[in-house]
């Protein structure tokens, strides 16, 4: 930015978990993800201090760009820092390809 500081993205990968249970997000320039539940995000009566205090902290994942759910329970993301696609499950993160080709992988289609 003109003042020096570092760009601030606040939400780029989003996706509903397969249920619709959860609503999880992350920053283009943070490395982690978070999650809310849907039924707060549906209480018309939760102001916007409470509903803050309702989202977790699920994992640190790196700089990604996109996430969404695949089989078995999965969240695939694509992680430009690394030119690669990983996977997260039960706070496991795994890296499953990784070519220097995949240059700020962008999209995840599962």
């Amino acid at each position: 930015m003109p003042d020096g500081s570092a760009r601030k993205v606040n939400v780029t990968g989003i996706v509903l978990d397969p249920a619709d249970d959860c609503l999880y997000y992350k920053p283009l320039t943070a490395r982690k993800l978070y999650r809310i539940r849907t039924d707060y995000l549906r209480d018309a009566s939760l102001t916007e201090s409470v509903l803050a205090g309702k989202v977790e902290f699920v994992a640190t994942v790196g700089g990604t760009d996109s996430i969404d759910f695949g089989p078995e329970g999965y969240q695939y993301l694509t992680t430009y820092e690394r030119s690669s696609i990983t996977r997260y499950k039960d706070g496991k993160l795994t890296e499953i390809v990784r070519d220097e080709r995949l240059s700020w992988p962008r999209s995840v289609c599962t």
